[in-house]
């Protein structure tokens, strides 16, 4: 059909399950990190929260960011600084909690500016459909998006309890290295490869900022209105 011929938005398909594959790990795996790994059940509320705040600032200066480069570009840098700061845990010392919390800024105020970006970029593949097929699919489209992200949302929860029962997790009690590390490797490393994937399959992307300006003042003329009415 049209969505399996429409290169922009499969692309962004690949893009959305593996970022909400990545979060809905990385949102499990915090408490088991911090419970058993850092020794601190208490702290993953703030480090959430904080977390939150950042994604939020970052979500408020978006426009000053997409008024300056390409939203293609943005994607691609803040989703491999959001991988590289969530992968970058892996490396520091549970009991380091400032670098902890300094790494989490980091990838939650990256992350910040991607949804509204990205949901833009969609709306430019059901113009790139209509362009190029003459007819659009916006509904579809928009659908299969929120589809696919609760299927990545939901294997990456799921990803949890697999990954944990193969490391051989036995739930409060003293855990062996083998968790230990396998809990570091599904808060850090694991989510971190899954963002950083994912801002590598952006650079598959193919529509720039000059594409979707002609796409729309064609799509204008055909119906007979000016772009941007």
């Amino acid at each position: 059909g049209d969505l399996t011929r429409n290169t922009p938005w499969l692309s962004l398909f690949f893009v959305a399950f593996l970022n909400l594959t990545n979060v809905g790990l990385r949102n499990g795996a915090g408490i088991y990190y911090f419970k058993y790994v850092v020794g601190n059940e208490g702290a993953i509320s703030t480090f959430n929260f904080v977390g939150f705040l950042c994604f939020v600032a970052g979500a408020l200066v978006t426009k000053f960011f997409t008024a300056r480069w390409s939203r293609r570009s943005l994607m691609i840098v803040f989703t491999l600084i959001n991988g590289a700061g969530i992968a970058a845990c892996y490396w520091v010392n549970p009991q380091n909690l400032p670098l902890l919390y300094a790494l989490n800024i980091i990838a939650s105020f990256a992350a910040g500016p991607t949804p509204a970006i990205v949901w833009s970029m969609y709306a430019d593949t059901a113009d790139f459909g209509e362009w190029k097929f003459g007819r659009r699919a916006t509904g579809l489209i928009m659908s299969a998006t929120v589809f696919v992200q609760k299927v990545g949302l939901a294997i990456g929860s799921a990803m949890i309890g697999w990954l944990l029962s193969y490391y051989g997790f036995v739930a409060n009690a003293a855990q062996s290295p083998r968790v230990i590390h396998g809990m570091t490797l599904l808060f850090s490393l694991l989510p971190g490869a899954l963002a950083v994937a994912a801002g590598l399959v952006n650079m598959l992307y193919p529509l720039d900022e000059p594409q979707v300006k002609q796409m729309e003042r064609e799509l204008a003329a055909r119906k007979g209105a000016p772009a941007g009415t």
